[in-house]
Formats: C-alpha cells, sequence, structure tokens
C-alpha cells in the first residue's frame, strides 16, 4: 500500500503517511518529527488489533459527518496491509484514541479533528498514519 493509492481510497480531509528513523526510540522526538504535538502522555498505547481496527475506522468514514468512504470490509483489508507492512514483531502502537468506537480523542494537530497511529518499532523505524479533517 502507498500514500497513492490511499488518496485514492480516501477522498476526503488530509493525512500523514510517513515513516522516520529515530535510533533512540524517544516517542516525544518521533512525534515532533512527524509534527505532531510533541506530547507521548496525549497517545494510548495500544495493541495491533487495536490499530487495526482504528485505521479501518478511519479509512471506513469520516471523522466529521460519518460518510462512508469505502465499505467495512475494504477499510479493514487496507488497515491489515498497512499496519502489517510497517510494523515488526516487536513494535509498539499508539493513537490519540483508546479504541476505533471511542468520539473521545486528544488532538495532536490544529485541526478540528484528527486521530491516527503511530507504530515504533525496536530497530528505530518509525511509521505514521495520522488524518486530518476540518468542520
Amino acid at each position: 500500500m502507498n500514500a497513492r493509492a490511499l488518496l485514492k481510497a480516501r477522498s476526503f480531509g488530509s493525512f500523514r503517511y510517513s515513516t522516520l528513523f529515530d535510533s533512540t526510540n524517544n516517542l516525544k522526538q518521533v512525534l515532533a518529527g512527524f509534527g505532531l504535538t510533541a506530547e507521548p502522555l496525549l497517545l494510548f498505547e495500544i495493541d495491533k488489533t487495536t490499530a487495526i481496527a482504528i485505521v479501518t475506522a478511519l479509512l471506513w468514514k469520516d471523522m466529521v459527518h460519518g460518510i462512508e468512504s469505502m465499505p467495512n470490509e475494504e477499510a479493514r483489508r487496507l488497515a491489515s496491509e498497512i499496519i502489517d507492512e510497517n510494523s515488526s514483531e516487536a513494535a509498539n502502537y499508539y493513537s490519540n484514541r483508546a479504541d476505533s468506537k471511542t468520539n473521545n480523542w486528544n488532538p495532536l494537530t490544529s485541526a478540528t479533528f484528527d486521530s491516527g497511529i503511530i507504530v515504533q518499532n525496536q530497530d528505530g523505524l518509525n511509521f505514521c498514519l495520522w488524518f486530518e479533517e476540518e468542520d
């Protein structure tokens, strides 16, 4: 999965689809490197299954009005593909929301709505998929 394919699949808002190498595994530095608020306390540590569920929800419907952008099954397939391509066996996963069903989140951008996942691999390769929308 590449950013262009993701852009075709989700046609509203904007998103960050980025990797960053940081050998220190310093989450604060990683967040800053992705252009997000550099405050790890705003994140929930989640597991891989929850990361896939969050990405599925963000691909499936927009955050503002809940308008479907693709069938849920397609969103789940894409989410699994994205997470699998960008995580190692010993990865840590973070999001600004505790699960895929909550409407509560800690903002990490200046957008009205934002949410996503950070994957921190033990080899220093970090991945960010972050969606932003305005009302």
